[in-house]
């Protein structure tokens, strides 16, 4: 987490010009409602966010930059299941057309994507999901 605003956090690393309600409506599709009052707020985020906190901002992120490919590494470990499917429909909903590729080691990920691949070797076992 860079040091800055709540509102530079979300828009790290691009300087964008979003307007307040746009950054509210993100912070209420990634559960973070109780920061939407505090988006000029300058803070060290990395110690006043708890660790799903930040994976929420890194969440909001996507929302506010849209990519075409969406790459997450153990992006909901810190999630509990609630939360990570609330955030999963919000990125089928809000950004249908990005392909969304997972990496983790919870088998509730297998659900949101259409194709799983497992990769393995003689003492592992990793699966890859993805949405396309």
């Amino acid at each position: 987490m860079p040091l800055g605003s709540l509102k530079e956090i979300l828009l790290y690393p691009y300087d964008q010009d979003i307007n307040a309600n746009t950054l509210q409506n993100v912070l209420e599709n990634c559960a973070l409602t109780k920061f939407q009052h505090r988006l000029d707020e300058i803070n060290n985020w990395s110690q006043v966010l708890s660790l799903g906190e930040q994976q929420l901002i890194a969440f909001a992120r996507v929302f506010l930059h849209a990519p075409d490919f969406i790459f997450l590494d153990e992006s909901t470990s810190a999630l509990d299941e609630k939360t990570e499917s609330h955030i999963y429909e919000n990125l089928r909903k809000y950004l249908p057309h990005s392909t969304i590729i997972s990496v983790g080691h919870r088998s509730s990920l297998q659900q949101y994507h259409e194709t799983v691949i497992i990769l393995s070797s003689d003492d592992k076992e990793l699966e890859l999901a993805a949405e396309v």
